[in-house]
């Protein structure tokens, strides 16, 4: 065996080493978009005889991998004999109106009634947190069952996540 063939034959070795590293962490999951999400729940009665407000707050926290464009995130409280399902305020961009300043200076503002038509969906990058909530109206008395579900991909990717968390609010005294 020749010097020539000692490099071929580690260069082959390194490659098919640095394939099955790659085939390894692709199947293991290394390369999906990782998000964690925080839950909190904060429960308060309306008025004597009336039903409870539940403030329900999630916290979001961007993994180091890959960006996520948020499409959708809703609650959903079960009690015994209902239900309400409720989006988390806040989840999607928002439009801008463009207002002059001093000289030919322009600034944007927040146009809070109108989604973003060009880009819809909020990007949330790598490290990056975030904090949505919504509040939902449940009977007084009734212990209830929350399930936050949200939907998000990758920036040009054609595949839908999904990341869910659930909490339990019982009835105030």
């Amino acid at each position: 065996m020749t010097l020539k063939d000692l490099k071929d034959l580690a260069e082959f070795v390194a490659v098919v080493a640095g394939g099955l590293y790659f085939a390894y962490r692709f199947g293991t999951g290394y390369f999906i978009t990782n998000l964690s999400i925080k839950l909190t729940v904060l429960r308060q009665q309306i008025s004597a005889g009336g039903g409870d407000y539940l403030v329900v707050k999630a916290a979001f926290s961007k993994g180091e991998r890959g960006s996520l464009d948020l499409h959708d995130a809703q609650v959903r409280a079960a009690w015994r004999g209902g239900e309400a399902i409720t989006p988390l305020v806040g989840i999607d961009r928002r439009s801008f109106n463009t207002v002059p300043t001093v000289g030919t200076k322009t600034r944007k503002v927040v146009a809070f009634s109108r989604q973003a038509e060009k880009k819809p969906l909020l990007r949330l990058t790598p490290g990056e947190k975030a904090e949505f909530s919504c509040l939902i109206e449940v009977p007084h008395g009734e212990a209830c069952t929350l399930q936050l579900v949200v939907l998000g991909e990758k920036p040009n990717s054609r595949l839908i996540g999904q990341w869910r968390a659930s909490a339990i609010s019982l009835p105030v005294p």
